[in-house]
């Protein structure tokens, strides 16, 4: 009976963001659908406008999701019956756009969101522009800890460490992200801020911790 044992590696580390995320959600309630897309279209121009104002380009802006639809209300009836009613329509429409890790450049961006006449809400959160290199490094890391367990238990177990028998790992997109910070729009930036085009924002990022496993079965002998 072949002999093998099987030890699980980990990998971690601190990852130092050089790119922030902004996420922007809009939605708008309308009786007509026709109406609806086409407040829709109207607002999603102001946003771009606002995202040209911070000195950026529009084309930056991506959509994330969009969908229109049905709102309804619930009510109790005189006799005590719950009920709904239709209200009309509601489009969502979820937009990212990712610019260097700089506190000038999200200053104007967050300055022109909170005052364009769309209402959001919109947060930011810090990420890397080179998420394989860090998998990959993460990785490297896993297997070299499998592998340093593997030698203690064999050296212990007066074992010889044999040759490397599988290797279970599942290799998945890794988002390497901090939490995101949420604001509000539409008129969040105070009377103090109206005389420039930016918000005084002073935000020194962590590094970002990620962790990754590798199992691997080594043979014994």
């Amino acid at each position: 009976m072949e002999r093998i044992i099987r030890v699980t590696g980990t990998g971690r580390m601190a990852v130092t963001p050089d790119q922030i995320q902004v996420d922007i959600r809009a939605e708008g309630r309308y009786q007509d659908y026709e109406e609806t897309v086409e407040h829709s279209a109207k607002h999603t121009g102001i946003l771009r406008e606002a995202v040209r104002a911070a000195g950026l380009d529009p084309k930056d802006l991506k959509t994330t999701l969009f969908k229109v639809d049905t709102d309804y209300e619930h009510y109790e009836d005189e006799h005590g019956h719950w009920c709904e009613r239709f209200c009309g329509y509601i489009y969502y429409h979820n937009m990212s756009i990712t610019i260097p890790r700089d506190n000038e450049i999200l200053s104007r961006i967050l300055y022109q969101l909170a005052n364009c006449s769309v209402k959001t809400e919109f947060s930011f959160r810090h990420t890397v522009s080179d998420p394989k290199a860090a998998k990959n490094e993460l990785l490297a890391r896993a297997i070299a800890d499998s592998r340093e367990k593997a030698e203690i238990i064999a050296r212990e177990a007066r074992l010889t460490l044999g040759e490397i028998q599988s290797v279970d790992y599942s290799w998945q997109q890794m988002q390497i992200y901090s939490e995101p910070i949420t604001m509000l729009g539409a008129g969040l930036a105070e009377k103090r801020f109206l005389s420039s085009d930016s918000m005084d924002i002073d935000i020194e990022a962590a590094d970002i911790n990620i962790e990754d496993t590798v199992t691997i079965v080594w043979a014994v002998g």
